[in-house]
């Protein structure tokens, strides 16, 4: 990703979570917070937890790279013949459509939030 893209695709994130309730977004974060140090875990694993305490979808990304920046996920990666990608895997969601989401690992001496 280009650097440009790299930068509208933070700001587009950082919006996303902007307009959300501050609750939703401590939700989020105590949601996050309670998976065990060293689990891996995507969009997919809490999609229903999500759902619950109302978290768009459009908000979720966004959330994730929150919750990256605080310390409490780490997004994992893959080396591919001498290339470095992010971990993913298919979407479970139900308009997914063969789209893929990232894989985090909670670490084990992680920030609590």
């Amino acid at each position: 990703m280009t650097v440009v893209g790299e930068a509208l695709k933070v700001d587009g994130q950082e919006r996303s979570v902007a307009g959300l309730d501050p609750e939703v977004i401590n939700a989020f974060m105590d949601l996050v917070a309670r998976v065990p140090a060293g689990e891996r875990v995507s969009v997919n694993d809490l999609r229903g937890a999500l759902d619950e305490i109302g978290v768009p979808e459009r908000s979720r990304g966004g959330l994730f790279a929150k919750a990256v920046k605080e310390g409490l996920l780490v997004p994992l990666e893959v080396q591919v013949a001498g290339r470095i990608f992010p971990a993913r895997i298919p979407s479970t969601g139900v308009s997914a459509h063969n789209a893929t989401v990232r894989v985090y690992e909670r670490p084990t001496a992680g920030v609590l939030w």
